[in-house]
């Protein structure tokens, strides 16, 4: 079997996504935790892969936009 190299450059941890997300840490964390984001647990910290994130997050933004209702029928105004 093949080992291949650990690059810590491919993952992001809870407080980079924080960040990105403006989030508590600790939210990202139960997201982690819950399995809502996919993450795995590096010692005391929990480590996302950069391309699952970008997924996760294009998931998120997808169902969030078929959500929203379109309204445009009540905004004409009656003569």
């Amino acid at each position: 079997m093949e080992e291949k190299d650990f690059d810590l450059n491919e993952f992001m941890n809870t407080e980079d996504i924080a960040k990105i997300l403006r989030k508590n840490i600790a939210t990202i964390q139960r997201w982690c935790r819950d399995g809502e984001l996919p993450a795995a647990k590096l010692g005391r910290t929990y480590m996302v892969r950069k391309t699952d994130f970008e997924s996760w997050y294009k998931e998120k933004i997808s169902k969030r936009h078929q959500h929203i209702p379109d309204n445009s029928s009540e905004n004409e105004v009656s003569s």
